[in-house]
């Protein structure tokens, strides 16, 4: 049971570590951009929203037969405020939720909520090109609930987290008539406690608590903005920088955003 339970807690953490918000092995954050819009000036107040669509999928490994996958959808939104021409604030809320298999013996549903705070700085903005780096730490409360239908593992194993850590980037737009081409890199440090409940039939019920070491974690990818309709479409790529753990899952992610600013 041990095992069984150690696999669930293999793939809870995959999707927690990839969920602040968010480097390089194939799988994609869990969050809208790091910043609203790509430029700023004093007194500029700018809300982006997003809508998410997730895809994961992998192997099962010893314990589980069959393909992993998880199908999930969102939404969020991030907003800032320039209370200088080269300094900004922005927070930011994402909400996912997701259901799947675990190989063939289980289901699963799960749900996390991030939340960023950053601190912007537009360090280049001319009529080619602007430059924008930001600092700042990155929450997220994340559940998964499992139901096993392993041969005499039947049963439901939960699992909740709560992951905290700071994060920074930086984010380069090219200004190319009506749209705007925008890479970014962005790194954060991710830590938190996950505690497990478990009621097994035959095995009986439990509950387990575990911290989760800081990780690194990188992410980088683009954002394309069409900028009269203040619309973008976004993607982004994400990795732990302890990334072997990580090998044999892809997630993807796509973000579709609108942007409004007063």
């Amino acid at each position: 049971m041990r095992k069984l339970i150690n696999t669930f807690l293999f793939i809870f953490l995959l999707i927690i570590i990839i969920s602040p918000v968010f480097a390089q092995q194939s799988n994609f954050m869990i969050s809208p951009p790091p910043i609203p819009w790509f430029e700023f000036k004093e007194g500029q107040k700018d809300l982006r929203v997003t809508a998410t669509g997730m895809y994961l999928t992998g192997k099962g490994g010893e314990e589980l037969t069959g393909d992993i996958e998880v199908y999930g959808a969102g939404a969020g939104g991030i907003y800032r405020y320039a209370f200088k021409d080269i300094f900004a604030f922005d927070v930011g809320l994402t909400v996912v939720g997701a259901a799947g298999d675990i190989g063939k013996e289980a289901d699963m549903t799960m749900w996390l909520a991030s939340v960023p705070i950053d601190l912007e700085i537009l360090l280049v903005n001319n009529e080619q090109m602007a430059v924008i780096a930001f600092v700042g730490f990155g929450f997220s409360h994340n559940y998964i609930g499992i139901e096993s239908n392993v041969p005499g593992y039947e049963g439901t194993v939960d699992m909740t987290s709560d992951m905290k850590g700071p994060q920074g980037g930086i984010q380069v737009s090219f200004k190319l008539a009506d749209f705007t081409v925008s890479p970014f890199l962005m790194l954060t440090k991710q830590s938190g406690n996950v505690d497990i409940d478990y009621d097994i039939e035959g095995q009986g019920s439990g509950s387990l608590s575990m911290s989760v070491s800081t990780t690194t974690i990188y992410y980088y990818g683009f954002d394309i903005v069409y900028v009269p309709l203040g619309l973008s479409l976004s993607s982004l790529i994400q990795q732990a920088s302890e990334s072997g753990s990580n090998e044999g899952f892809k997630t993807y992610v796509l973000n579709i955003s609108y942007c409004t600013r007063f």
